[in-house]
């Protein structure tokens, strides 16, 4: 199984959780995230992270769809997009989400 951003440790000033609370006991770092205003922030492999939005219509859908942030869009629906970014980026799509401080 390849590497993943163990958000809860790189990002340690905001709020993390489980994307299923079923894996709270496992520490697992491939189910945890970054809980923001317009989604949330996971590890997508490697140094890459996906950021997944709540719905279509929210800021952070609109503006990643508007191209104005470098990533790669995985999945875009009705219910929300998913885009995929590189560690480096992070500062911006920490902001952009609205990532909740502890």
């Amino acid at each position: 199984m390849p590497d993943c951003i163990d958000v809860e440790k790189r990002f340690g000033d905001y709020k993390t959780a489980y994307e299923d609370p079923c894996y709270v006991a496992t520490q697992d770092p491939w189910h945890k995230v970054i809980q923001c205003r317009d989604g949330h922030i996971s590890p997508a492999g490697g140094k890459k992270l996906w950021a997944c939005t709540r719905s279509r219509g929210t800021y952070g859908s609109r503006m990643i769809v508007s191209g104005t942030f470098p990533c790669e869009i995985r999945m875009d629906g009705s219910d929300g997009v998913n885009a995929e970014f590189d560690v480096s980026d992070a500062a911006c799509f920490l902001s952009l989400m609205g990532a909740k401080k502890r």
